[in-house]
């Protein structure tokens, strides 16, 4: 019998983009799949819309859960799942007709408990805009080596360029931080990368990201980065290698800058701001800048500390 793949989806007041995504996973060229549709408590059109998908496939299950987060949506997911292998699927985006065949065909070959895999975006605009690097060449790697290519920027944090055999989350008890909605991606594949053997890498972009001009251009709430905070903290917990790792203080120094950049215009958050500038310091105190990182620090140090 064909494996089952769990597909897990949060939706939340996503009736515009809902129905396309479903039928890219209902079209593709692999069938012996169940899609966990998760709703966040929308109060839009969104549980009619997958309703009516979910009548007339059986494939597509629709739970409702009160409002309380993507990871909470994800985590229930999780429990409902009862594939052998488990993706995540954001209720904006698509998945490429073959990606399930392809993935499967890789862990048929390879010995590995995670295919990591590249995308593509909606509008054709270039990935480098949010993956700063390329892609590395297929192939199989230990997960010190994927740990390396993650804080290099060639692979992302995102949780839906992965596919997970599901006895990493049925066994080891692997979930997504309770309570965090920001950054919470990064801390499951940081968890998960930690305690696999081996990741395979696939250069072919098998998912498509949707850019959504209306979401770009909103900053996360206050609350939220605050949470994207107590995702940092969670990280560098699970950090026990090389307190002198470079490429991982630089990783480290992407994730509290882009939380600093998200508050700098926020006049009123001033001191969340100055709070999170002096965190950054003290985690890289025992490195050495690079040259265009001292020239950020300088600037958010003439910013806060005047």
């Amino acid at each position: 019998m064909k494996p089952l793949i769990s597909l897990i989806i949060p939706v939340y007041n996503s009736e515009k983009y809902v129905e396309d995504t479903l039928n890219s996973l209902l079209s593709g060229t692999y069938d012996n799949i169940e899609i966990i549709v998760v709703d966040d408590g929308s109060y839009d059109n969104t549980a009619t819309l997958v309703r009516e998908i979910a009548k007339h496939d059986e494939r597509v299950k629709y739970h409702y859960k009160s409002n309380s987060g993507p990871s909470s949506a994800r985590n229930h997911g999780l429990s409902l799942a009862r594939g052998n292998y488990v993706m995540f699927v954001d209720a904006d985006d698509r998945l490429k007709p073959e990606a399930l065949e392809t993935i499967l065909g890789v862990f048929d070959i390879y010995d590995c408990e995670v295919v990591s895999f590249d995308f593509e975006t909606s509008d054709g605009s270039c990935r480098e805009s949010i993956v700063t690097a390329p892609f590395p060449p297929s192939g199989l790697r230990t997960a010190r080596d994927f740990l390396h290519l993650l804080y290099a920027g060639r692979t992302g944090n995102f949780i839906w360029s992965y596919c997970f055999k599901r006895e990493l989350f049925s066994l080891k008890s692997y979930k997504f931080p309770d309570g965090i909605n920001l950054m919470e991606d990064a801390v499951l594949v940081n968890q998960i990368a930690r305690n696999v053997e081996s990741v395979y890498m696939l250069d072919e972009p098998l998912y498509v990201y949707t850019v959504d001009e209306a979401s770009l251009s909103r900053s996360p709430s206050i609350a939220r980065l605050k949470e994207g905070m107590e995702a940092l903290s969670l990280i560098e917990n699970l950090n026990t290698g090389d307190p002198e790792d470079s490429m991982y203080h630089s990783y480290m120094f992407n994730m509290y800058m882009y939380i600093i950049c998200s508050i700098s215009h926020r006049i009123k958050d001033y001191r969340f701001g100055k709070r999170v500038y002096e965190r950054l310091v003290k985690h890289n105190a025992c490195i050495s800048f690079n040259h265009k990182q001292r020239i950020k620090l300088l600037l958010l140090k003439m910013f806060y500390l005047h």
